[in-house]
């Protein structure tokens, strides 16, 4: 288990920073309240590479280069190894921000047969950098046989030197593999240029059917608690993406999946009168003002 580390400055050739490989692991691999900051990947993933099951808590991966010329790739990457045998990777209550991403990658990845689910992350401020390899990057890039679960998160502002997709990009579901991606934002993710981009790429008609209900993207279609209405991001601090109480994704969430106890990736209460907010982050509503006049 890697709890309470930083983990910075590291150069490697394949990763940069964390690779878990079944080789070696038995158990699910744990690392909580770590910060893998600043690390660089010559070839392959800059900060965490996966061939086998981890589960990453209250962590941030921010900052982290795989834009070498030799390569580069991913910034956070579940990987191939076999169908019975590949990358599973848990997040809950992270940060993935700032990284540089190259060659036709993402932010976030997951690969044939591999499996991805997060849960209150945020995934922003990432920079595709175009390589010799055709293709976008991109903020999160899903296999068409890979498993993949998005709850309450948030994927805005990053950008790539494609102006194709600069948000999530998911293959055409096959295999029977689970795709969802429920009360979450994808939403102001960019060409450098300035050029709008999809924000969120599926195919919904496929045989196995990708499910996506309580989701906010610039093209949703009105169905399934969706919306297309703007977020209204207010940002009291620095990728603090809270959703205005103006907003379309104020109280429009799915709230079947949380209970009273839990709580949002900034620690505050994830349900509030009974309702959740769309997104990684919640806001409760302000407290009433009693005036008694006499």
């Amino acid at each position: 288990m890697i709890a309470d580390t930083l983990i910075a400055g590291n150069t490697g050739y394949g990763c940069g920073a964390v690779y878990v490989n079944n080789a070696y692991l038995s158990e699910c691999a744990q690392i909580h309240r770590t910060k893998i900051v600043g690390n660089t990947a010559l070839n392959g993933t800059s900060a965490l590479s996966a061939d086998r099951a981890v589960n990453l808590v209250n962590s941030d991966i921010i900052g982290n280069d795989s834009t070498a010329e030799t390569g580069g790739g991913a910034t956070v990457s579940s990987n191939y190894c076999s169908d019975q045998n590949s990358g599973k990777i848990r997040m809950t209550n992270c940060r993935v921000m700032d990284n540089r991403i190259y060659n036709c990658t993402a932010a976030v990845a997951a690969g044939p047969y591999a499996t991805f689910i997060a849960t209150n992350t945020l995934v922003a401020g990432n920079i595709g950098v175009e390589g010799p390899k055709s293709g976008a990057c991109r903020a999160a890039d899903f296999h068409q046989s890979s498993s993949v679960v998005l709850c309450n998160c948030t994927i805005t502002g990053n950008t790539t030197a494609h102006a194709v997709n600069a948000g999530v990009s998911v293959a055409e579901n096959y295999l029977n593999c689970t795709k969802k991606f429920v009360n979450s934002i994808f939403w102001g993710n960019c060409g450098t240029n300035g050029v709008g981009s999809a924000n969120f790429t599926y195919v919904p008609d496929a045989k196995v059917p990708t499910v996506v209900r309580n989701t906010c993207w610039p093209e949703a279609p009105d169905a399934d608690g969706n919306t297309n209405g703007d977020p209204k991001f207010r940002t009291p601090r620095r990728y603090r993406y809270y959703p205005s109480s103006t907003g379309s994704c104020y109280g429009t969430g799915d709230a079947t999946f949380w209970t009273d106890d839990d709580v949002d990736l900034a620690g505050k209460p994830r349900k509030h009168d009974g309702a959740v907010d769309i997104g990684c982050y919640s806001i409760p509503p302000l407290p009433g003002l009693l005036l008694m006049l006499k």
